[in-house]
């Protein structure tokens, strides 16, 4: 039998995992906007430079690596807490399915 506990706890773990997918998504755009403003000024100022798209983008990499890093790192972490949004709304809608279930066995 679910119990109203169950089910708060269900709606909890939504609640957590949205607030904190909203976080990691607004960090993750910030660093990715900083980024490309930097690699922009650089190549503006000539600090990247290369006779292609290509070669601009490996001038940027080099220059930027620990920022490229940094900003990888913030997507894989914003990517990882949008699976556990994923799963505690699996939760929720099973805690729900059951108490459907229990309505209809009454």
């Amino acid at each position: 039998m679910v119990t109203e506990s169950d089910l708060k706890y269900a709606y909890d773990l939504v609640l957590a995992a949205t607030k904190q997918t909203q976080l990691l998504g607004v960090i993750y755009e910030k660093a990715k906007e900083e980024l490309e403003v930097n690699v922009l000024k650089a190549t503006s100022d000539g600090r990247v430079v290369g006779s292609n798209d290509g070669a601009r983008k490996a001038a940027a990499l080099v220059l930027f690596e620990k920022e490229y890093a940094d900003r990888d790192q913030k997507e894989s972490d914003f990517k990882v807490n949008m699976n556990e949004l994923t799963l505690a709304r699996i939760h929720l809608d099973f805690i729900r399915d059951c108490i459907r279930l229990e309505e209809l066995l009454k």
